[in-house]
């Protein structure tokens, strides 16, 4: 699990399973992306969205999501995970931070500099953005967020 903000944490399965219960590390809620019927946290309030990885987010799914942050990083931590942490979470993590009024560079990099290991998928990224607010406007010029995602190697 790792630290965005002081309140918003990234993370994968280890850490909703971790023996450590979540609410004694001050979380009060978790953002649970994991598809399918796995056993969730206990002790904190939990927000399931079931999407499969590459699939873009529907508008009601991400502003679920955005909503449910926002109302429990004023009372703790948040913390906001799928199976590996690196597509599902980073995307609504990152799609926060631009609703929230950072750009989509700065909150890329916040997001990768927590978790070097992320890569969000782009129609997953890009439609949280749709949500979270104007996507061309935060991107490097206009051409949406392909343009800070990296490359697949051949």
């Amino acid at each position: 699990m790792n630290r965005v903000l002081d309140r918003l944490w990234i993370g994968s399965t280890a850490d909703l399973e971790a023996r450590v219960p979540l609410r004694s590390l001050g979380f009060t809620g978790v953002v649970d992306l994991r598809d399918g019927d796995l056993p969730g946290p206990r002790q904190v309030e939990v927000l399931r969205i079931r999407n499969r990885d590459g699939d873009p987010w529907s508008e009601k799914q991400v502003s679920e999501a955005m909503k449910f942050i926002l109302d429990h990083v004023r009372k703790g931590r948040v913390l906001v995970a799928c199976v590996a942490g690196m597509s599902r979470s980073a995307s609504i993590v990152i799609g926060y931070l631009v609703r929230c009024g950072t750009d989509l560079p700065t909150a890329y990099g916040m997001v990768l500099s927590a978790r070097p290991q992320i890569f969000p998928l782009p129609k997953m990224l890009e439609s949280v953005l749709k949500v979270a607010q104007e996507v061309t406007s935060h991107s490097p010029s206009g051409r949406g967020v392909g343009a800070l995602l990296p490359r697949h190697k051949s």
